[in-house]
């Protein structure tokens, strides 16, 4: 039979059902997967104890366990649980399929402290479970021999919320801001009107740890002469997807929450130690028209389109370290780069459009006239940076030679760009600038350019 698994799923017998959407699930993904039902034709002739002990003992990256009542009153179930502890059980994850509780020992063996335990996540469904698992703890054991077949993905990194058959247009995006806060000052002190959505985050997170690193951050700022950013910033709480029953056009509802940027860098420490233990809060509650996610930012990510020498090029920007730390090697990004601000919300429903020109002016110096349309292609999670964006193109009327004049006197130049860059807009050289090692590039920039060729938007 098979040596060895990235996914082992313990399971009582009554739950078969749920235990298979799991199953179905990681197989969907590349997952190599020990699932009873799958494999029992292998263990036919085999000393069962011996061999389910094995797997999940030693033969086993993760084991999941499926706790439920069934589970604890089953002696396979928790022969298999015991096996995973001696394995180690910091590669067991417990998902709880109702409210028994975590029990203090199976099979005659101790369930240790500190074992990674479910009960505390919010409104998941299995299959998201089994995907938090792909993303997380299997892909960070098994490492680059983990392939997985996530084609609505643009990269490992940026994680598609929504991929619109048609892209949106500006007024196809809104914003509306709840009223409520969360806020963390670097000393500890939380303000949260969120009904707790984060603080148990934070609660069970080193906290001091990840604001110990914030302050170092800010010194190492200060120290090099860079200015310290801590302005007000929003939050996703919600997204919703709504269709006009008119006109047939979808638009996106981002329900937003106040919050800082010392907040979203220690939530930036916080959701990164959570990846490494297998929180799983880079995936979230999902289904048809809400998304529910973590998140303490958002952004516009847009790549610009402008005739140069009478064919169509894209403009890159190389951002400046100003806005990372002194360490960070600037890599080539898209166009414009811009969060939401206070400045943009006239209304408790504000759109897309004062944002996406406020950006265009303030980093490259492009008044609003000088541009024929705006489409937004994908709203993505960006892991690394915990961010929400919405990636997307803008075609100039203006011609590049006078877009990268504009942008040597824009306000935010010297703050933010380091340099400009052009390249031909057609599939050929855009692919190869994807494929060429060399070149730096960041998460979305990549991502941003991969969807702009699964899309034929090049000649």
């Amino acid at each position: 039979m098979d040596d060895h698994y990235d996914v082992a799923v313990s399971y009582a017998s009554k739950d078969i059902d749920t235990a298979e959407q799991f199953a179905a699930r990681l197989r969907q993904d590349g997952i190599r997967c020990f699932y009873n039902p799958s494999k029992l034709h292998k263990l036919l002739g085999m000393p069962l104890t011996t061999e389910l002990t094995a797997i999940f003992e030693a033969r086993s990256e993760v084991v999941l366990v499926l706790l439920s009542r069934h589970y604890v009153e089953s002696r396979w179930a928790c022969l298999e649980f015991a096996a995973a502890i001696r394995g180690g059980s910091d590669r067991i994850i417990v998902v709880r399929l109702d409210d028994v509780p975590l029990p203090t020992s199976v099979d005659g063996t101790a369930v240790p402290e500190g074992i990674f335990d479910s009960s505390f996540l919010e409104s998941v469904i299995p299959t998201e479970i089994a995907a938090r698992i792909v993303s997380a703890a299997v892909s960070e054991r098994i490492g680059p021999k983990l392939i997985r077949s996530e084609p609505q993905n643009l990269s490992s990194n940026l994680m598609c919320i929504d991929h619109p058959t048609l892209p949106y247009g500006l007024d196809d995006v809104h914003f509306l801001d709840s009223g409520e806060d969360f806020i963390i000052d670097l000393h500890g002190e939380v303000t949260d009107s969120l009904a707790s959505r984060l603080s148990w985050l934070v609660e069970r997170s080193d906290i001091e740890t990840a604001m110990s690193r914030v302050r170092a951050s800010s010194k190492e700022r200060e120290e090099a002469g860079w200015p310290i950013f801590n302005g007000g910033k929003f939050g996703v709480k919600q997204i919703l997807k709504r269709r006009d029953p008119e006109s047939e056009r979808h638009r996106l509802d981002f329900i937003l929450y106040r919050t800082d940027y010392h907040t979203h860098l220690i939530m930036r420490h916080i959701y990164n130690s959570s990846r490494r233990k297998a929180f799983f809060i880079d995936t979230f509650r999902k289904d048809e028209k809400m998304v529910s996610p973590l998140l303490t930012s958002f952004g516009f990510c847009l790549l610009l389109f402008a005739q140069h020498d009478g064919r169509p090029h894209v403009l890159l920007t190389k951002r400046s370290s100003n806005v990372a730390q002194p360490s960070d090697v600037p890599l080539w990004h898209v166009s414009m780069n811009e969060g939401l601000s206070s400045s943009d919300r006239w209304s408790e429903d504000f759109s897309a459009l004062p944002t996406v020109f406020r950006g265009f002016a303030e980093e490259l110096n492009l008044p609003r006239s000088g541009f024929a349309r705006v489409e937004l292609l994908e709203a993505i999670l960006w892991k690394a940076k915990f961010e929400i964006g919405i990636l997307g193109v803008a075609y100039s009327t203006l011609p590049m030679e006078d877009i990268i004049g504009l942008a040597q006197t824009a306000g935010d130049r010297l703050l933010e760009i380091d340099d400009l860059r052009i390249l031909r807009a057609d599939e050929r050289t855009i692919a190869d600038f994807l494929h060429d090692p060399n070149a730096s590039r960041t998460d979305l920039l990549e991502g941003l350019l991969s969807s702009i060729l699964r899309r034929n938007m090049l000649a």
